[in-house]
Formats: structure tokens, C-alpha cells, sequence
């Protein structure tokens, strides 16, 4: 079994399937996700942490003195936690501040338009949000390239203004908060001890943002290392705030990086789910796969739409609305099989389930074309009453006045021979001829179009 078979088989798979589906994703992302990238000035590969401080403690070698080295030499190594890192930077910076950040910017400045396939991968979940703790603008050039960028409320923490206006509309508008600063305004680098430790003490909207996506949302995570330092203070912040895990997480981790009692650990202090993978380039393809596959919650809905129980179905319907754009078109793809094999051999039996799974896949997005097509293919085509009546009952909110002689059409279907009916519930008055009526007399109102 490959590996990325074995990850879809496992339960953090399944709950990244939920959250894709959901319109309650946030996407939080670090360093990982960068290292292929190219760099601007020099044509390396993005540093990692550890990487990133020995460049820099390498061009700053003649101005440090003999004890900052010695101290350097032990906090700068391969299994350094992040608060090693972190002081390490203190180090490096402190006193000679103008040449640090001359040289992080050296390693950190990517060449324009750069971008990793994991990056489209996080831009075509669509999520609320992307809380980055890059100081690259990858993300950016991804939005540039792949969606619009105007769309998106790029926020640093200081811009607080951004923030709580972000907060007041509920977060209507996805967002771009880089967390950690940006390259392209080097003050507002957090890099520093001082500058972690004072993070959320100076921007006090920023630490309510932070806290209302935690409390509301569920996270990607995606591009972290155990030991890195912006992960090992985003987890502390987790537990030291909320103690148990409020939301499910996901994170992507190589599965050499991390032992099962830490993933223990993770799951039960924070609730982080791993998906363990061997290769970081299966990220964009397990992602991929998560959003063309149906999750629990999806499943349910088809579940409860077939129902007897009419309280039971509306709710199912009702749960439609509070999934995302992803999460509707792949609902839509499922019903859409089930209803064509269902269609290819029609019994009497399923003439209810198979009505009800049409009314479903009306209710979804009235903006799908495709989910159109298949609901006037079944109007037209299928010999049964019921399945028609109910494609003709939810299909009027996809209708314009270019299907106005479809319409037509239909009605001098019905006006023929009649269509199938169960004993259960026949259809004497020729429902269908009023329905496609209705539909007609909408169209033209909607439009103001009359002949």
C-alpha cells in the first residue's frame, strides 16, 4: 500500500474531508511549505529555521564576539527546540540590528512569482482564511496568479483597525494574516525573543483574532516541524488559553519527525490530528483527494435527505447551507452518480429515495450549472412522475428567460401520454403540467420578461 493510499484510509483523513467541506477552514502555515522556493538574489532554496541562522551567524562571524559563538555553537543545532532558535536569533541581532536584518532579508527574498504546488493546493480549498507565520510573500503570488488578490485582506498584527473590522463582519472577506511579519516591511519582523514574548501583550486585537479563529474555526496545518519555534509558541498558546482542544485541527507532518506518544500528545492537548506522510510533495495530491472525496458529514447529509422522518430531512437540508463552496460541489458530485445509477435501472422501489436525492441536489447552489443540465436532463428524459416533480420543484431558482422555450417544451411533454405513477401517490390532475407552469409565470416576473 503506498502511502498515500494508506493516508486515506486513516481517520485524520477523514476529518480533513469535514473540514474542507465545511466553511469553518483556516489554513495556518510555516516554514515547510517554502523550502523548494527559489531565492531572489542569490538562486538558493529557501532556508529552514536552523539553516537561516547558521547563514546568518556565518556572514556575521567577524563581529561576534568569542562568547556569543560559544553560545551560538550550543543553541543552533539539528534538534534544537524552538525556543532555541528563537534565542539564538536574539543573539544574532542584538547589537547589530541594521546588519541582521540586511542579511535576513538576503535569505528570506524570494524570486518574483515564486510559489510551491502546495500553496495552490491551500488557495483551491478556499478557506476563510491563511494565518501564516512566513515572512515570504508566496502566498501572495499565489493569490495573484490563481484568484484575485483584491478579494483578500492582506493584515499584519499591528494594523489592528483591519483587524477588528475583519472581526465585525464575522470574517466575510478571506484574509491573509501574516503573523510573523512581512518581507516587504522589515520592522515588522517578529524574529526576536523580546518580539514573541511581546507579540500578543502589544497588539491586543490581533491576540482576539487569534483567539476567535481557535474557538471557531478548524485549522490546516501545514509546512511545521515540531521544533519549530513559531509551532512549539502557537501550541502553548493552544493549551495555556483553552486547556482541552476545543476544535479538531489536521496537521501534515513526515512521519520520520514525529513518535506516535507525540502524536498522542498532540491529539489530546490540542486536538491536532497527524496525517503522517513520507514526502511533503504528496501534500498537494492528499489534499486533492480530499476535497473529490465524500466525508462523514457529506455522507450523513445523503443519509438523512432519504429519510422517512420529514423533520430529520429538513434538517439535513438545512445543514447544506453551512457548507463550504468545495463541500457543495462535492455533495453535488455524489448525489449526481447515485441518482444516474438509480436512474439507469429504475424500480418502483426506489422511485422515493431517488425523488428525494433529486429534490437534494436542487436545494444545493442554484449558481451550478452543471447540477442545471442534470436537473433538466431529468425533467426531460425520465418516464416517472414523482422524480420529475420533484426536479420541476427545485429547479426554478436556476432558471432564466433563455429557457423560457425549454419550458414550452416541457408542458407539451406532460400535456401527452402520462409518465409512470406508484398506487402510493398518483397523479390524476397531471401535477407536472402545473409545476412547468409555475416555473414559466416565475421566469417571466423574475425578469420582468413577458411576451
Amino acid at each position: 500500500m503506498s502511502n498515500i493510499e494508506y493516508v486515506r484510509k486513516s481517520k485524520p483523513f477523514q476529518i480533513l474531508c469535514d473540514i474542507v467541506s465545511s466553511n469553518s477552514l483556516v489554513c495556518l502555515t510555516g516554514a515547510g511549505i517554502s523550502f523548494s522556493l527559489e531565492l531572489k538574489n542569490n538562486g538558493k532554496k529557501m532556508p529552514n529555521w536552523i539553516e537561516l541562522l547558521e547563514r546568518i551567524k556565518e556572514k556575521l562571524e567577524d563581529i561576534l564576539s568569542e562568547e556569543e559563538k560559544k553560545e551560538l555553537g550550543i543553541l543552533i543545532h539539528k534538534k534544537a527546540s524552538g525556543n532555541e532558535l528563537i534565542e539564538a536569533a536574539s543573539v544574532l541581532r542584538h547589537g547589530r540590528e541594521k546588519e541582521f536584518d540586511s542579511w535576513f532579508k538576503e535569505f528570506v527574498l524570494l524570486k518574483d512569482g515564486a510559489h510551491s504546488d502546495t500553496h495552490k493546493a491551500l488557495l483551491d480549498v478556499s478557506p476563510r482564511g491563511i494565518l501564516t507565520f512566513n515572512y515570504d510573500d508566496a502566498h501572495e503570488n499565489t493569490i495573484r496568479k490563481f484568484g484575485d488578490i483584491k478579494e483578500w485582506d492582506k493584515i499584519l498584527p499591528e494594523e489592528e483597525s483591519l483587524l477588528s473590522e475583519s472581526l465585525r463582519d464575522q470574517i466575510r472577506r478571506p484574509f491573509l494574516l501574516k503573523g510573523h511579519g512581512c518581507i516587504s516591511d522589515i520592522k515588522s519582523i517578529v524574529l526576536t525573543n523580546e518580539s514573541y514574548r511581546d507579540l500578543f501583550v502589544r497588539y491586543p486585537t490581533y491576540r482576539a483574532f487569534v483567539q476567535n479563529i481557535l474557538t471557531n474555526f478548524n485549522l490546516l496545518i501545514v509546512g511545521f516541524r515540531l521544533s519549530d519555534p513559531d509551532f512549539d509558541l502557537f501550541t502553548q498558546e493552544i493549551a495555556t488559553r483553552y486547556g482541552s482542544p476545543i476544535r479538531e485541527h489536521v496537521a501534515f507532518m513526515h512521519e520520520k519527525e514525529i513518535s506516535r506518544s507525540q502524536e498522542i500528545i498532540l491529539k489530546r492537548r490540542y486536538g491536532i490530528h497527524l496525517l503522517r506522510i513520507k514526502d511533503f510533495a504528496h501534500i498537494p495530491v492528499i489534499i486533492k483527494a480530499a476535497l473529490e472525496t465524500a466525508s462523514p458529514t457529506l455522507d450523513k447529509i445523503i443519509r438523512d435527505c432519504v429519510a422517512d422522518n420529514n423533520e430529520v430531512r429538513r434538517q439535513a437540508h438545512r445543514k447544506i447551507s453551512s457548507l463550504s463552496k468545495n463541500g457543495k460541489i462535492c455533495l453535488s458530485e455524489v448525489l449526481r452518480k447515485e441518482i444516474d445509477k438509480l436512474m439507469k435501472n429504475t424500480k418502483m422501489k426506489d422511485i422515493s429515495r431517488l425523488s428525494e436525492l433529486i429534490y437534494t441536489l436542487g436545494i444545493i447552489d442554484s449558481d451550478n450549472k452543471t447540477n442545471k443540465e442534470f436537473l433538466i436532463r431529468i425533467i426531460e428524459n425520465n418516464e416517472f412522475v414523482e422524480p420529475v416533480a420533484h426536479a420541476l420543484t427545485v429547479i426554478n431558482s436556476y432558471l432564466d428567460t433563455d429557457d423560457i422555450s425549454k419550458i414550452n417544451k416541457w408542458i407539451e411533454r406532460f400535456k401527452g401520454p402520462p409518465l409512470k405513477t406508484n398506487k402510493e401517490n398518483p397523479d390524476p390532475d397531471n401535477r407536472l403540467i402545473t409545476y412547468a407552469q409555475y416555473a414559466k409565470v416565475l421566469v417571466r416576473a423574475k425578469y420582468k420578461f413577458f411576451n
